[in-house]
């Protein structure tokens, strides 16, 4: 028995971390889940965080240099 109850039960909500650094800076992502499995989740996470779009946001919020980038 899991510290959730029996194997394979899940919290109702859980919050799954991303980080990220390059040199000096960092960026950290914080996704609340309403439930089930965060490893499931996560590369789904990742790959919104990685579409162009929110790199260059995230670019531009931190100030950095624009960088283009073809993913």
């Amino acid at each position: 028995m899991s510290k959730f109850g029996t194997f394979g039960d899940y919290p109702k909500e859980s919050l799954l971390s991303v980080a990220f650094n390059d040199e000096c800076d960092v960026v950290v992502a914080v996704v609340k889940l309403a439930g089930g499995d965060p490893g499931i989740l996560e590369p789904e996470v990742i790959a919104f965080l990685n579409t162009n779009p929110m790199v260059l946001w995230t670019k531009k919020e931190l100030g950095l240099e624009f960088v283009r980038r073809d993913w």
